[in-house]
């Protein structure tokens, strides 16, 4: 490194490869000046030493923030994740997170073969350390300034969304689901910054998303997959919404990603729990499809007759922002794939 910070005093590293584990290793780093786009390699340890500065380097589809996610830190946070012994190698590129959100994108080669949890990439949005997402308050503030038809609100809330903070875009995200002063309805433009924000983990994002695919609002098919695999993640974070329309989906296509055998039984389970979860939380319309999925399944199995469940009313489908903010600066906690770069794309599936 200090070779590297002679050669420019910005130098980041964006690349380590270790060979040899098994004995002294050989260590072969590459660093970026952001001031130039220029690059640096260095080689150390066994074997011939070198220093090389190359005149340009490819890092991403954006430039990567001086004060971006390092190498221990995305290692460490693999650690938490599972990951043993040595890592062997880190790439670390910028990209466009769902085609809108800049960020830092770690992929770590392990030196072991064994499978963690989301795999060896770590997501970390805009500038970790020195930015810090707004405050869920904070975002509602903006919001509710926005629809009384406040421009310098919506221009504060769609400056932070672009940065890569998650309360933001999933509050910007909401005012394109919706409309608003200044801000025409746009449910195709809405999806990505859902998207992003769902990556994220906050939950209204991922059951704004949720109901966007199960509904083929602004996207172009419907997914009841991808659905169901998003009202689960909002809904384990208490998004009573999200169990509401979780369970109903569950009961009508059998959540196959959920359900191991999709049978009868384990359909009014999951809807049961479900309905039972959000109707805990004041949400009429659970309590009656409790009662009446408690009173369809008293058939029997192999006798169930058509059941229409009680949904959701559409004015009020799309959620704001609510009591959520993420717990650590920097790290994106969900692990989605494929990672969308630069498109929205029909067939988004999380990972289960």
């Amino acid at each position: 490194m200090n070779k590297a910070r002679t050669w420019q005093p910005d130098a980041i590293m964006v690349s380590l490869e270790v060979q040899n584990t098994s004995g002294p290793p050989q260590i072969t780093m590459e660093f970026v000046s952001p001031s130039d786009l220029t690059g640096y390699t260095v080689t150390e340890g066994v074997g011939p030493e070198s220093d090389q500065a190359a005149g340009s380097v490819n890092w991403g589809t954006v430039p990567i923030a001086a004060d971006f996610l390092d190498f221990r830190d995305a290692v460490a946070e693999l650690r938490s994740r599972g990951m043993k012994g040595l890592a062997t190698r880190g790439t670390l590129t910028a990209v466009k997170l769902c085609g809108v959100v800049p960020v830092t994108q770690w992929l770590i080669t392990p030196g072991n073969e064994i499978s963690i949890p989301g795999g060896y990439v770590v997501y970390a949005w805009g500038s970790p350390r020195s930015a810090r997402p707004t405050d869920w308050r904070t975002a509602d503030d903006l919001l509710d300034k926005i629809q009384k038809g406040d421009a310098s609100a919506l221009d504060m809330l769609k400056a932070a969304a672009q940065v890569g903070d998650p309360n933001a875009a999933a509050n910007y995200g909401y005012l394109l689901a919706v409309g608003a002063p200044n801000v025409p309805k746009d449910l195709a433009g809405a999806a990505p910054w859902f998207c992003a924000a769902a990556y994220e983990g906050n939950p209204v994002a991922q059951f704004n998303l949720g109901l966007m695919s199960e509904r083929g609002w602004g996207l172009p098919q419907q997914d009841a997959s991808s659905a169901a695999a998003l009202y689960s993640y909002a809904g384990a974070q208490g998004v009573a919404d999200a169990q509401l329309n979780l369970g109903a989906l569950c009961f009508k296509h059998g959540c196959m990603e959920l359900l191991p055998n999709g049978s009868d039984e384990e359909r009014v389970k999951i809807a049961r729990e479900q309905f039972q979860k959000a109707a805990a939380q004041g949400i009429s319309a659970a309590t009656q499809n409790l009662a009446k999925v408690n009173a369809h399944a008293s058939e029997g199995p192999g006798r169930f007759t058509p059941l229409e469940l009680v949904p959701m009313e559409e004015s009020s489908a799309f959620v704001p922002v609510r009591n959520w903010n993420p717990k650590e600066a920097g790290i994106i906690p969900l692990s989605l794939v494929p990672f969308p770069e630069r498109v929205w794309p029909a067939n988004w599936l999380p990972s289960q």
